[in-house]
């Protein structure tokens, strides 16, 4: 009698959990479903996102801490919304005379930021990931720790970020937050210079006119130089009147 008492029971609990783990899944689902009903008419809604984050949407966290980190009455808080509407998350990016108009929009705070930053990052959000390491970086709404940017930069990086990838070449550059190491640091460089970030490419040159091989160092000048990294086109004027890794060309080095 008692082993069918704990048969029944244990078969309670398993459809009680089930109905529980459902009832989460259908909220999200109906949450999306009616932001995305709205994506031809709608005017994006910081309400509507905080409800998304709440629920777990990790996009949404990354989004709802941005806003937290820009403030109200922002150009970067109209160009997040803007892109949130456009990811068809919050609705859609749809007003008289093209102006982005909101419901609502939060009022700066960094503990607010760092929170949902910290959630969105948790779960796996490079982007997140990248500005959270700044946020440690420069002590915002937390005590500044660079061995925790370090931390945050690295998983991003490792996504793929390449905004990532060139911070985490600079604190090995710098050895800020972990100890200097050149290799960590080209290896970073290089991968954020061959997803064409001009700094890096910037960056990548330098290491390579250090070690002397101007040949490469050129090509990374010219790359950075063509994006408009006004360091490398001097750097790359450098080269041209001193004639390292090209032929010397003084006319090149005086544009």
């Amino acid at each position: 009698m008692k082993k069918l008492f704990l048969i029944f029971l244990l078969i309670a609990v398993f459809c009680i959990s089930l109905a529980f783990s459902s009832s989460i899944k259908e909220t999200k689902r109906v949450l999306s479903q009616e932001l995305t009903d709205e994506r031809d008419t709608s005017i994006a809604s910081f309400e509507k996102t905080n409800k998304l984050a709440e629920h777990g949407d990790a996009q949404a966290q990354y989004n709802l801490g941005m806003m937290y980190l820009y403030g109200e009455d922002t150009k970067e808080t109209d160009k997040l919304l803007k892109q949130v509407a456009e990811q068809g998350l919050i609705g859609t990016f749809a007003a008289p005379g093209d102006k982005l108009y909101t419901l609502e929009k939060p009022k700066k705070d960094y503990t607010a930021a760092l929170y949902w930053l910290t959630k969105s990052a948790k779960q796996g959000n490079a982007d997140a990931q990248l500005i959270l390491g700044r946020m440690y970086v420069n002590g915002e709404g937390i005590n500044q720790n660079y061995k925790e940017a370090v931390k945050w930069f690295r998983k991003a990086a490792e996504q793929g970020n390449v905004d990532a990838q060139y911070s985490l070449a600079l604190m090995y550059s710098l050895g800020t937050g972990v100890k200097r190491n050149r290799m960590e640091e080209f290896y970073w460089c290089r991968k954020a210079a061959e997803q064409n970030h001009k700094k890096a490419q910037a960056m990548l040159g330098l290491i390579y006119s250090e070690n002397q091989d101007y040949q490469e160092a050129t090509k990374w000048f010219e790359k950075a130089a063509e994006q408009g990294d006004a360091d490398a086109q001097h750097d790359l004027g450098m080269m041209n009147f001193r004639g390292k890794g090209i032929k010397q060309n003084n006319q090149e080095a005086a544009k």
